[in-house]
Order: structure tokens, then sequence, then C-alpha cells
């Protein structure tokens, strides 16, 4: 019986620090040349909460943010991207265009 008191208060703890956090999800793409195409492995960081994912084998990722909350999109070889999250990635998602670093270098 003790143990279901401790599990409840638990789940309440972690549900509470979650609170105000949603999902955000879409997709990181290579934008170079003018076409896009999808980046695996690419990395998904909320700065303001410290947490990290990794794209898929398709470029998609999905991650706990607030509204505010600066998210980088980064992968080796390219540019990475800031954003400051809104209401709307909520509902939408959010897919990022990244582009390589040699393409932007050669002008």
């Amino acid at each position: 019986m003790i143990y279901r008191y401790y599990l409840m208060i638990a789940l309440l703890a972690f549900s509470f620090s979650l609170a105000g956090q949603n999902l955000v999800k879409g997709r990181v793409n290579n934008f170079t040349y003018d076409t896009l195409s999808f980046i695996p492995n690419a990395t998904v960081t909320n700065t303001t909460s410290q947490s990290s994912v990794i794209t898929d084998q398709y470029g998609y990722y999905s991650i706990r943010a607030k509204e505010n909350d600066q998210i980088i999109f980064s992968s080796t070889g390219f540019i990475s991207d800031t954003v400051k999250v809104e209401t709307q990635f909520f509902t939408s998602g959010y897919d990022a265009a990244l582009i390589e670093e040699a393409a932007f270098l050669a002008g």
C-alpha cells in the first residue's frame, strides 16, 4: 500500500515538471541548391530546457518545449538554425531548412 502512495507522488511530481510543455514536431531538411531533402541524424536542442533529440532516418523529430523556448537545429556540414518557439508550432509543427556550409562558402 505504501508503494502505491510513493508511486502516485512520483507520477504527480513528474507531471508537474512537464506542465506547460507541449510537443513540437517537424522535419529537418537540406535546402541547398534550391532542392529540399531530409537530414537524418540531425540534432534538435531546446536550449531553454537543455534537452536534445536526434532526427530519425527521414529527418523527423519531436521535442518538448514551451512558447518562447529557443530550439537549435544542427548537423555536421550544415549551418545551424535557431528559432524561438511560437504557439503555432504546437499545432502545425516546424520544418527547419539547413544549408550546407560548402555551398554557403562557394557563394
